[in-house]
């Protein structure tokens, strides 16, 4: 089962039913939130309707190449060694490779229910940028009008 970031600013999933066929409890969420237990027919309408899209894992290449393998492949591929026409002696190996760019996973925090304790909201409002020391002093009436007001 694949997980979806939910991009319209809400979605009140059905998670149980009645008999009658009537939603007996819902799971609300935001925009921004990850959503894992979806349905086939729940994916499908809202993909189609735009409110979902697929959650991929940031791309992390691992472009560190071991140091024997550039002699191995006779230095053709890219770049110029020392030993290479045009070049005087010690300026290949001097000029190092750029560092290889390397995507930082996501940190976000999704947005808690209203209901949520009052340390799923201090943790939400630290991600926001609330000093620690200050969500520690607030009440959760208080980190819910604060992170509301963000």
């Amino acid at each position: 089962m694949s997980d979806y970031i939910l991009t319209v600013d809400y979605f009140d999933q059905v998670t149980e039913w009645r008999p009658d066929g009537t939603p007996l409890r819902l799971a609300k969420h935001r925009k921004g939130a990850v959503l894992s237990n979806l349905s086939e027919d729940d994916v499908e309408r809202l993909l189609d309707a735009g409110a979902i899209r697929e959650h991929r894992a940031p791309v992390i290449e691992d472009i560190v190449a071991d140091e024997g393998q550039s002699d191995s492949d006779g230095g053709a591929d890219e770049g110029q060694g020392a030993d290479e026409p045009g070049l005087d002696a010690g300026q290949g190996g001097d000029d190092p490779s750029p560092a290889p760019v390397v995507a930082e996973p996501a940190t976000a925090v999704a947005r808690p229910a209203k209901t949520a304790v009052v340390a799923e909201w201090r943790r939400y409002a630290i991600a926001l940028g609330l000093p620690e020391a200050d969500a520690a002093d607030m009440t959760r009436a208080e980190l819910v009008t604060w992170a509301e007001r963000q």
